[in-house]
């Protein structure tokens, strides 16, 4: 029996390389920008916590496989992992990480609910997705980093899960990293599959 709490699946060639490559390219097209943690003072940011450009898939035609893909990732696991009902994806991320970028400690998710008035009023970030988009040549360092308890401190480092098309999926609390890259660009997609808290 699957403890749904602290599994992750971690799933080998879930994205072709062509189609990691067609979101490379529709990705580069897109306005990155430099993405950081507000410390809620006077708009100042640390990139201590986070430093990585990024920019969201806009949810169209033309980037619809994009998400029909990491919908049925995300599907494919769920039923086989944790079975949550989600009813909502958010809009996909793609995220780059260059030399020295990283993101440190964190969860995906939020003390309380999307609040009342927006489109995803009462519903948590539930499952999150992440999809390597780079040949693992092509960078060092940026390792993924998946807390699995806090307890004891047990890390899972995702060093060999690094080829290109890889998927991982994890519950959105689990506490995860991306170690600072040392060389090269690491690029991902990102999304986070919403419904009401763990049901």
């Amino acid at each position: 029996m699957v403890n749904r709490g602290t599994h992750i699946e971690c799933v080998p060639g879930a994205i072709d390389r062509d189609m990691c490559r067609a979101i490379v390219e529709a990705g580069d097209r897109l306005r990155l920008e430099s993405d950081s943690v507000d410390t809620g003072v006077a708009h100042q940011v640390d990139r201590r916590v986070r430093d990585s450009d990024i920019a969201y898939f806009p949810v169209d035609g033309r980037h619809r496989p994009f998400y029909e893909k990491m919908t049925a990732i995300f599907q494919a696991a769920n039923q086989a992992a944790w079975q949550y009902r989600i009813t909502r994806l958010e809009p996909l991320q793609y995220t780059a990480y260059g030399r020295r970028q990283h993101y440190n400690w964190h969860t995906d998710t939020f003390d309380r609910a999307y609040p009342e008035g927006s489109e995803l009023a009462g519903l948590f970030r539930q499952l999150s997705v992440t999809v390597q988009l780079t040949e693992a040549d092509e960078y060092e360092g940026g390792d993924l980093q998946i807390m699995r308890s806090q307890l004891d401190n047990e890390i899972t480092t995702f060093s060999d899960a690094r080829e290109i098309g890889t998927a991982i999926v994890f519950p959105s609390f689990m506490r995860h990293k991306v170690a600072p890259v040392a060389k090269g660009r690491r690029r991902s997609l990102v999304g986070w599959f919403l419904g009401p808290l763990y049901v």
